[in-house]
């Protein structure tokens, strides 16, 4: 590919690998892949025109891939821990890992949001049960306080105007301001609702 070589030293912060077209940018993400699929995903022309092989290495830390890609397409490949001990059956406990990590974003785009918001989840370990379950109790308190306004609403529309449609009727100014405080108190407790 064309990449001489490049090396990429994440620090936990989101890293942006830019560039011109053709400056390699697919080739470093494709030899990530190369390193730890193996050859499977190596492409018909993994190693520099004219280099006899090419070698990436990806270390995670705990544990090191070091494959060698020939021109070819041949790969030797090596994995070892932090102490340097290797592993006997390298390339599948690289898929066991490499599926634990990865997945189809287009699969994923075509899912629903209820089992994308899971896998999400399960991907980075976190456990929503508790914030779901206080999720769905607010959410029945919201409904019975809409159902009850609704309830309310109804009440008052069915109710007879506060006013007399009689002009000659007598009207005692003290059984008025009760009344009115009656209403006042209903419409406070409608409002509170």
């Amino acid at each position: 590919m064309r990449i001489r070589a490049a090396a990429i030293r994440p620090d936990g912060t989101l890293i942006v690998l830019g560039g011109d077209n053709g400056a390699g940018k697919s080739s470093i993400l494709n030899s990530i892949s190369f390193a730890l699929e193996g050859k499977s995903a190596i492409c018909e022309e993994p190693v520099r025109r004219g280099e006899p092989n090419g070698t990436i290495v990806v270390d995670m830390g705990d544990i090191v891939v070091t494959r060698m890609v020939y021109a070819g397409g041949k790969t030797q490949l090596w994995v070892r821990n932090a102490e340097g001990a290797t592993f006997s059956s390298p390339q599948s406990m690289l898929d066991q890992m490499v599926g634990k990590l990865s997945f189809d974003p287009l699969a994923f785009t075509r899912m629903d949001t209820k089992v994308q918001r899971a896998g999400l989840a399960k991907l980075v370990g976190l456990d929503f049960t508790d914030q779901d379950k206080d999720y769905m109790t607010t959410f029945e308190q919201r409904r019975n306080v809409h159902r009850r306004v609704t309830s309310l609403k109804g009440e008052h529309a069915g109710m007879p105007p506060w006013h007399s449609d009689a002009d000659d009727v007598r009207v005692d100014p003290g059984d008025l301001l009760a009344q009115l405080r009656e209403q006042q108190a209903d419409v406070r407790a409608n409002d509170s609702l």
